[in-house]
């Protein structure tokens, strides 16, 4: 969506992508994101479908609105008996819109209601006909670029096969046509289906953002989709807003922010622009909300009860389910990560620390007594309901009636869930390493103890859903107070100070952050105040010797155990490696591809190129060990069916073949060690690449643990052996 907020003027949505003046698509960063929608949503019809079921949602809450405010009695519902609301009916004709009563305030409040719902409508029937529009052209270039994005429409489906079985009546023969290079978008992965855009990018003369015929890196297109994101993982990782007011402020609203700091060419502008555009998009964002306040209060509590409300009342046990709050999500994002991987992962992650977390769990006293109460009040409304059933909808205890005394016992007996008996033996080791495979994060605290990663994830990371949902809301509704309390707390400075000294420029795209900048130039460069013991050295006279530290630096090798540069380089090696794993051909073309010729590239991103190279080896090793063990395994297998030797030759046979084709591709035809495994770069989905790939920058990574485990006792020293050879990579 194009809404952009730039010096306290609100943009109207665009409608196409080609600028009016050169007729090309010059914008990266909506070019990038209408594309990654298209493909997410397998193609112009689903994503418009999609876009037409949001509007569909806001139009169901506004008839709810309409038939409430303008056409319920309230005067009979609220007054009637039981044996009287069923002979009055409480939908009539029209009237003026109010809510319970017809007095002033019932009226401001049913207008209020009606209005919120109406311009909900109107914002999601502008976002549709936007889609539709950009849509449609990413489905000209895609077309161009020779993917098969299949039928336009169902519509255009039936057309032909109506036209082919008339086609057939009359005698013709119908001759399908397959083969060629074309990639099917329904079952292309993102990193192929980008690949293939990027290749046909420099073929084009409609689409420009580099040199005429050059071709548009995956890197470079990433960067230009997660041009914002990335400063959100960056301010995440650094904790640069750690003490203002806008460490409460929501990630749409802190995106808004930074994207006010960008010139027309998507360029960080001076100091003092970027201060003042902060300040008015502030400014502008307080008098907005302020003034709607009502009406954005109303809206925001009703999305989040329709939300919540359904499930809740279906699942009673899902309020006391965890989830990962909304630090926790930017903090375990890499950088250039799409949103379905980071998705992907998270949700894995969710169900490991789901599991660790209720096996770690202590059973209070209070616990028990809440359940002791409310099992008290269910059995007493059970009793009394088959005595008498009216009981339970016509009697009422303390003004309220035992439907809902029965409700919020249920309710809070879901909030304290009986725990089971807590496994005092229980090696947490094992699951911590499953945790962490997915969520690519750790914390000096997970590697104490169990009972200390337990204080830690359930006080930062993990946290009940119903507390995390009332957060947000209140966060929501608080905006106002918030922007205007941050406007002389120094959260402007600090955001600016930031994003100032953490952004380099990338011709085509514009400024973005350091982190997600992997060039020699970026990667060796330290932050102001960031000078570890065994840094990069910035004084290098040869630009070999420059590249090789780079290069250390990325494998963490000369980097100290603590401190924010090590941090960094950390995140920015896990970020190359998912990266890699995902984009195999921008890898390949990195560590001088299968014909061993040194690209351009090499010359210019040498530390990259040999991390790449190194990082490609132990992948190659780890999947030669997979092989060798899974052969093993069925090997061993087939040994132990004596009963069928015929069957069992023939299986052995059938498992040996592909051991040996898995190891002639790893191993190469001519000995060379440049390039990826064949499976790595196709046959497997990204998400098993991703993890494959690191998993093993993981190996070194967690070798800084040895430092700080061995003066721990011997029973917790097995934390540190995490992704290193002596525990085994995962």
């Amino acid at each position: 969506m194009a809404w952009q907020l730039r010096a306290s003027v609100l943009r109207v949505p665009r409608f196409t992508l080609r600028f009016p003046g050169s007729g090309r698509i010059e914008d990266m960063r909506l070019f990038t994101q209408t594309l990654y929608r298209y493909w997410y949503h397998k193609g112009f019809w689903g994503a418009t479908v999609a876009s037409a079921v949001d509007f569909l949602n806001t139009f169901v809450l506004f008839i709810v609105a309409v038939i409430f405010t303008m056409r319920f009695d309230w005067a009979v519902a609220l007054s009637c008996v039981e044996s009287e609301c069923a002979a009055h009916p409480l939908v009539r004709g029209l009237h003026a819109p109010y809510i319970f009563r017809s007095t002033f305030w019932g009226h401001l409040w049913g207008f209020i209601f009606l209005s919120s719902t109406v311009g909900s409508c109107a914002y999601e029937l502008a976002r549709f006909v936007e889609t539709y529009y950009l849509q449609y052209e990413v489905e000209e270039v895609a077309r161009e670029a020779g993917v098969d994005t299949g039928f336009l429409t169902p519509l255009h489906r039936w057309r032909y096969h109506l036209q082919r079985g008339l086609d057939g009546r009359a005698g013709h023969e119908f001759i399908g046509l397959c083969g060629g290079d074309a990639i099917a978008l329904s079952t292309a992965g993102w990193g192929e289906f980008l690949e293939t855009i990027c290749a046909a990018v420099g073929r084009s003369g409609s689409v420009k953002f580099g040199a005429p015929g050059e071709p548009l890196d995956p890197l470079r297109a990433v960067q230009g989709l997660m041009q914002l994101e990335n400063y959100l993982i960056a301010l995440h990782e650094a904790d640069a807003l750690r003490g203002t007011a806008l460490q409460y402020v929501s990630p749409s609203v802190i995106r808004t922010l930074i994207d006010s700091m960008f010139d027309a060419f998507r360029t960080v502008e001076s100091r003092h622009k970027c201060v003042w555009a902060v300040r008015s998009t502030m400014v502008t964002y307080a008098v907005l909300y302020g003034a709607g306040f009502l009406f954005f209060c109303v809206y925001v509590t009703l999305k989040v009860l329709v939300k919540n409300a359904a499930q809740v009342k279906v699942n009673y046990w899902a309020l006391s389910q965890r989830m990962w709050t909304t630090e926790a999500q930017w903090r375990f994002r890499l950088y250039n990560e799409v949103e379905h991987l980071h998705a992907c992962r998270l949700r894995a992650g969710s169900e490991v620390a789901e599991r660790m977390v209720d096996r770690l769990r202590v059973s209070n006293s209070v616990s028990r007594f809440v359940r002791r109460v409310c099992s008290t009040c269910v059995l007493v409304t059970a009793i009394l309901s088959f005595l008498n059933p009216a009981l339970l909808i016509g009697s009422s205890i303390g003004g309220l009636t035992l439907v809902w005394w029965l409700t919020l016992a249920l309710m809070l007996y879901a909030c304290a869930p009986e725990v089971d008996p807590r496994e005092r033996e229980y090696a947490y080791i094992t699951d911590l390493e499953r945790l962490v495979d997915s969520i690519h994060y750790d914390a000096a605290e997970w590697f104490h103890s169990a009972d200390a990663f337990y204080e830690h994830i359930t006080t930062t990371f993990f946290k009940n859903r119903l507390l995390v949902v009332v957060t947000g809301l209140l966060e929501s509704l608080a905006l106002p107070v918030l922007l205007v309390y941050a406007l002389g707390d120094g959260s402007v400075e600090a955001l600016v100070e930031f994003v100032l000294q953490h952004s380099t420029t990338v011709d085509g795209v514009g400024s973005i952050a350091a982190g997600s900048d992997w060039s020699s130039s970026s990667l060796s460069r330290t932050p102001p105040g960031e000078h570890d013991s065994g840094g990069v050295n910035h004084a290098s006279a040869s630009t070999h010797s420059k590249d090789a530290d780079t290069s250390a630096t990325l494998l963490g090798k000369p980097a100290a155990a603590t401190g924010s540069a090590h941090k960094r380089a950390e995140k920015v090696q896990l970020s190359v490696a998912s990266f890699a794993a995902v984009y195999s051909q921008w890898t390949l073309r990195h560590i001088d591809g299968p014909t061993g010729r040194e690209s351009p590239a090499s010359c210019q991103d040498a530390a990259l190129n040999n991390f790449l190279r190194q990082l490609s080896l132990r992948v190659r090793e780890a999947a030669i060990t997979h092989a060798a063990s899974v052969a093993s395994a069925d090997e061993l297998m087939i040994s132990r069916d004596s009963l069928a030797l015929s069957k069992s030759v023939r299986s052995e046979r059938r498992f040996r073949v592909p051991r040996e084709d898995a190891e002639q591709r790893i191993d190469g035809a001519d000995g060379e060690t440049s390039g990826l495994p064949a499976f790595a770069a196709g046959s497997t989905t990204a998400h098993e690449r991703e993890q494959l790939f690191v998993s093993q920058v993981s190996s070194s990574r967690h070798a800084f643990h040895f430092s700080r485990t061995t003066q721990l006792p011997l029973n917790r020293r097995e934390a540190a052996d995490y992704g290193t050879e002596k525990g085994g990579a995962l």
